[in-house]
């Protein structure tokens, strides 16, 4: 019973997250679109320069996905587990991202959650946000009692792109379908 009421509220407090990510957004759109002059507090977002520990809002290749999760795991080894469940049909990684306060260790009661993205090629969004969600998660550890909460208590496995092979040969701006879905 203890494992289901846990596993309950771990998705409550992601969708908590997630609900929070959508009002900051919101929130930051209002501010900056009632003021001529954005605050100087924040930065541009192109302000800083991305690297494999700094997510910037792009579609990222697959190379850069891979380059992001083996830097994450690098840097995070006590919180992350990085493993490929197989290939595309055109050899690229399947790659899966667990973070969880024991990433290699599966306990009873401790459940488990999936979040699976990019299952369609011309769908990304979903890809990014897995990988902003894990950059998220990792940082905010140590800082943030809702987070540690939740990777304390759960694992969760995050495969940010399904269909990579899709995603290469979508083309931006299309909504016919076809290739690469």
């Amino acid at each position: 019973m203890a494992k289901w009421l846990n596993t309950i509220v771990a998705l409550l407090l992601l969708s908590i997250f997630f609900s929070n990510i959508i009002v900051i957004v919101a929130q930051t759109t209002t501010s900056l679109s009632n003021n001529l002059e954005p605050e100087p507090s924040l930065p541009e977002p192109r302000a800083y320069i991305p690297n494999e520990n700094n997510l910037d809002f792009v579609y990222h290749t697959h190379e850069e996905l891979t380059k992001f999760l083996r830097a994450t795991s690098a840097r995070y080894p006590n919180l992350t587990a990085l493993y490929s469940i197989g290939k595309s049909i055109q050899g690229r990684d399947l790659w899966v991202m667990v973070v969880s306060s024991s990433p290699y260790e599966h306990m009873l009661g401790k459940p488990d959650v999936k979040y699976v993205g990019n299952i369609h090629g011309n769908e990304p969004v979903g890809r990014e946000l897995l990988l902003h969600l894990i950059q998220y998660l990792v940082t905010s550890y140590e800082t943030d009692q809702y987070v540690h909460w939740l990777l304390d208590n759960m694992r969760i496995h995050i495969l940010p792109s399904m269909n990579p092979d899709g995603f290469a040969v979508a083309k931006e701006g299309t909504c016919e379908g076809g290739q690469g879905r």
